[in-house]
């Protein structure tokens, strides 16, 4: 299954993908963070659009997730 990452889209549905194969990999939202090296109010801030993450953490969830992160 191929998923793609689309940073430029609608954060919705930006926050849906990272869910989406978030879940895929069967990790909980703490595991998320631990690979990433944030801390939970990151993620958290993603998830309910105060902030979106920087270029560094779009490349390195499409590395985790294997999947595109541009059109």
């Amino acid at each position: 299954m191929f998923f793609m990452l689309y940073f430029f889209s609608d954060s919705i549905n930006f926050v849906c993908r990272i869910l989406v194969l978030r879940k895929s990999k069967k990790w909980r939202q703490e595991e998320l963070r631990y690979q990433l090296f944030v801390t939970d109010k990151t993620i958290s801030s993603w998830k309910s659009n105060r902030t979106e993450p920087s270029l560094k953490f779009i490349v390195k969830l499409s590395e985790l997730f294997h999947c595109s992160a541009w059109r």
